[in-house]
């Protein structure tokens, strides 16, 4: 958008504290004893020593620059974005078809490619420190999220859960591959979540979060895009019955304008898709083939 960064920072903080207000002005007062308070807060500090300690065990194993996809497009997206001249040659001097041959996967929704150039661009440098702090802020984000919620029913279950997460190399293969798809996971879940709260509280904030869930699925990847369109379509019925909550479905617009912006402007048609025969779309739209699939399933 051409904005200085210190603009963009501010509008950022804006845009948080909203989020802030909007879910924490919704929660119900705590009516927990105070002595009960106190040993829940004491032990959940326990389990995030333990849960951060096994974490940082597995840091040295992690890889410099990520996952060969991570340093093929998603940080190589990245370094187009934290240069106002990158970015002017990659993504608007002659048009798509000079994307397509610069980047890679030229198509794919830029939260994470942005996110890291927004900071780089902030810290003015490029270290791939950033991009790895970015994909560990989110892969501790998933397990913090499940513990505060299986908390409410049981903490000595959230503190295994939280703890298996984290010591579970695969997981924290993945999501320190500085990779989009622990970004994903983690609106989803986030989103799974909020409308879990919305359909007992029914109360503007959960659907705001669910909304903003939706339109990070949407920014961060093409497959996240066919899962809110999924998403949106399951839990239509449950926000058409509180239509005075309507306007908390704001959330999704800044995402959705985001991507439309981006789709319509300036990314080129999808590689995988612009590449398929007309016989593979015939095959697609078979109805007897998704009835084979079903029955082996079922079988």
């Amino acid at each position: 958008m051409g904005l200085p960064v210190g603009a963009t920072l501010v509008i950022w903080i804006v845009v948080i504290g909203v989020l802030y207000w909007q879910v924490f002005r919704f929660l119900p007062p705590a009516n927990a004893p105070a002595e009960s308070a106190v040993w829940s807060m004491l032990l959940m500090v326990v389990i995030l020593i333990i849960g951060s300690w096994q974490l940082l065990r597995t840091l040295p194993v992690a890889e410099k620059y990520g996952a060969w996809d991570a340093w093929w497009f998603w940080n190589y997206h990245a370094k187009f974005l934290s240069r106002p001249d990158l970015w002017e040659r990659a993504y608007t001097t002659g048009g798509k078809e000079l994307l397509a041959a610069r980047v890679s996967h030229s198509d794919y929704p830029l939260m994470l490619p942005s996110t890291v150039g927004f900071l780089w661009r902030l810290l003015q440098t490029t270290n791939n420190l950033i991009p790895f702090l970015v994909g560990l802020f989110f892969t501790l984000l998933i397990p913090l999220l499940l513990l505060s919620e299986l908390a409410r029913k049981n903490i000595l279950f959230a503190g295994l859960v939280f703890w298996g997460l984290l010591h579970n190399p695969r997981y924290v293969d993945v999501g320190l591959t500085q990779n989009a798809d622990i970004i994903l996971a983690f609106a989803l879940l986030s989103s799974f979540v909020s409308m879990y709260h919305y359909q007992k509280d029914r109360s503007r904030g959960t659907l705001f979060l669910w909304a903003a869930g939706m339109g990070m699925c949407l920014w961060v990847k093409n497959e996240g895009i066919a899962l809110a369109v999924a998403f949106f379509m399951v839990y239509l019925p449950v926000i058409f019955r509180n239509r005075e909550n309507w306007a908390a479905l704001l959330g999704i617009v800044p995402f959705l304008a985001a991507l439309l912006i981006f789709k319509i402007g300036y990314a080129p048609s999808n590689d995988i898709v612009s590449s398929l025969a007309p016989e593979t779309l015939r095959k697609l739209s078979d109805g007897s083939r998704y009835r084979t699939v079903w029955i082996g399933f079922s079988d």
